[in-house]
């Protein structure tokens, strides 16, 4: 199976930086070596423009050396936490699916521990497609 280096740089990206915590050049070859892909600082910076090129906002600090980090999300970090706030205070949305819009880093500052008296979290996925389903037949008859 070929591997998709360009995707492989955006994951690692996505994942594991934000302003507070760019990677450098080298710090994305010894990533990317850990998934198995060797290539050179040149062929890095060349996906990084090609990244930018499809609209994904990778911020490049110059200087020595040069640092990455993924600038703009779908979601803020304030508007996650008011997002994590709503979804703990909710009985059937699990707390695991907001913290995927965010960098490992963010996630962390996303755990809010908000108290809820008597409030039982529900474990099952079905949940999302049997709401998402209810609005759409609501709309449907509407229309």
């Amino acid at each position: 199976m070929k591997k998709c280096r360009t995707l492989y740089v955006l994951k690692y990206l996505w994942w594991n930086t934000d302003e507070d915590h760019p990677v450098t050049t080298l710090g994305l070859l010894s990533a990317l070596e850990a998934d198995g892909i060797t290539v050179n600082r040149h062929t890095v910076v060349k996906d990084i423009e090609q990244l930018e090129e499809f609209g994904i906002d990778v911020v490049r600090t110059k200087g020595s050396p040069n640092k990455y980090f993924i600038g703009t999300r779908t979601l803020e970090l304030p508007e996650l936490k008011l997002l994590v706030d709503a979804v703990e205070s909710s009985r059937f949305i699990s707390k695991k699916k907001s913290n995927a819009l965010a960098s490992t880093h963010q996630a962390a500052e996303l755990d809010r521990h908000l108290y809820i008296d008597g409030r039982v979290k529900s474990d099952n996925k079905m949940l999302y497609y049997t709401v998402d389903n209810i609005h759409k037949a609501i709309h449907t008859d509407i229309d």
